[in-house]
């Protein structure tokens, strides 16, 4: 069983359509795509005849404001302002869709390129790919191979400023091999700055959905930090942004958080 924790700051707008759902028991919340449990959330109901503000359809939350309702009798629409962390218990994380390459993934005989990871303080190690494969992944590969530089005649392509670790990470994801579970966030965060550094969108953005799924009091302190660290990368700034939402309100619910003492110590409130 997995948690995935939702906050939550957000107005929805609430019709006589969905009043007679709520009271004819369908009490489901979908603005997540899936069911949650409300542990920490307050609801305040405003009457509106005119409400212009875009929300999405949703089923409403139980009858936790069913009996309040008769104050806005008449009305043509209110909004229910919800405020707090939804969690999310679910068998496993959901899935991210990605490319599969097994095929190719099992074919070592024909891999045709080699990348060589020389980072400081590591020996020379060969990572083999295919080439077909690397040049599809992103636009600086293949740049690389179509203006007819040195790597393209060679085939060989020599990385000095990621780690094995991270090459290796990024091949396997190429082919649909890589799971993400067994890395730390410092990993992965190195993942992302070489994802943005070959313009890897794919790659870019499943990681960051990873990561999203991830957050949790026990560790958004921690993907916080790095993300500060690296938010000249667009992707990484949208981390930061959910952190920091996030940490609000487990500020204003007196939720828990692990490891505050080590927050960045930019973090303000605003």
């Amino acid at each position: 069983m997995v948690k995935i924790y939702r906050p939550i700051n957000d107005t929805w707008e609430i019709t006589n359509e969905n009043l007679e759902g709520l009271k004819n028991k369908e009490t489901r919340i979908s603005k997540f795509g899936a069911l949650f449990k409300n542990v920490y959330y307050s609801f305040r109901l405003r009457s509106s005849g005119n409400v212009t503000k875009e929300s999405e359809y949703i089923k409403l939350p139980s009858n936790t404001f069913l009996d309040k309702t008769n104050y806005f009798i008449g009305a043509e629409k209110f909004e229910i302002e919800i405020k707090g962390m939804f969690i999310i218990e679910r068998n496993e994380y959901p899935i991210i869709p990605r490319t599969l390459n097994d095929g190719l993934w099992k074919n070592d005989v024909e891999k045709d390129f080699e990348i060589i990871v020389a980072s400081k303080n590591e020996k020379e190690i060969k990572v083999k790919i295919h080439k077909k494969l690397l040049f599809s992944q992103s636009p600086v590969f293949e740049g690389m191979f179509k203006s007819g530089m040195k790597e393209a005649k060679t085939n060989i392509l020599k990385i000095t400023d990621f780690n094995y670790e991270t090459i290796v990470a990024a091949v396997q994801f190429f082919y649909g091999q890589e799971s993400f579970e067994v890395y730390s966030f410092k990993n992965l965060f190195e993942l992302l700055r070489f994802a943005d550094k070959y313009l890897i969108d794919h790659l870019t953005n499943y990681i960051t959905s990873f990561i999203s799924y991830r957050i949790s009091p026990s560790n958004v302190c921690e993907i916080y930090n790095f993300a500060v660290a690296l938010n000249f990368i667009e992707s990484v700034s949208k981390l930061q942004k959910e952190c920091y939402d996030f940490l609000v309100v487990c500020f204003s619910e007196n939720i828990k958080l692990e490891n505050f003492e080590t927050l960045d110590k930019e973090f303000v409130l605003l």
